[in-house]
This record gives structure tokens, C-alpha cells and sequence, in this order.
């Protein structure tokens, strides 16, 4: 869960991670057909919080968007 540019204004999206066996990170995003390395999807994210099977974890602390 964080937050993107979108047509000039920043608002809060979330997008899911998917691991493969062999350690590649993919995201599957809502706002695109296509699936995404993580490397691409980080261009235009900042990271608010993660949640997996252990818990929420905050990744970095940011002002709230206005």
C-alpha cells in the first residue's frame, strides 16, 4: 500500500506481490493489464506499508499527500 502520480495528483494504491519459486518478484496491479517486474512498478511508487503472513510492516514514513 502506497501512493502514485496519476494525471499530475498523488492518491493512495495498493498492488500485490507475487514471489516465484525462483525468487522473481512480479506485481499485479490493477491499473494495468500487463503483470510487472518489481523494478519497473517502483518507478512510480512510494511505499507506504506491506502486509504479509506475519504481520504489516512500514516500509518508510512520508507526509500524507495533499
Amino acid at each position: 500500500v502506497g501512493f502514485i502520480m496519476e494525471r499530475g495528483k498523488t492518491i493512495a494504491h495498493a498492488a500485490l506481490l507475487a514471489t516465484t519459486k525462483s525468487n522473481q518478484e512480479y506485481v499485479l496491479d490493477n491499473k494495468s493489464a500487463w503483470i510487472t517486474s518489481l523494478h519497473e512498478f517502483e518507478r512510480g511508487f512510494q511505499p507506504l506499508y506491506s502486509i504479509d503472513v506475519t504481520g504489516a510492516y512500514a516500509e518508510r514514513y512520508i507526509d500524507t499527500p495533499r
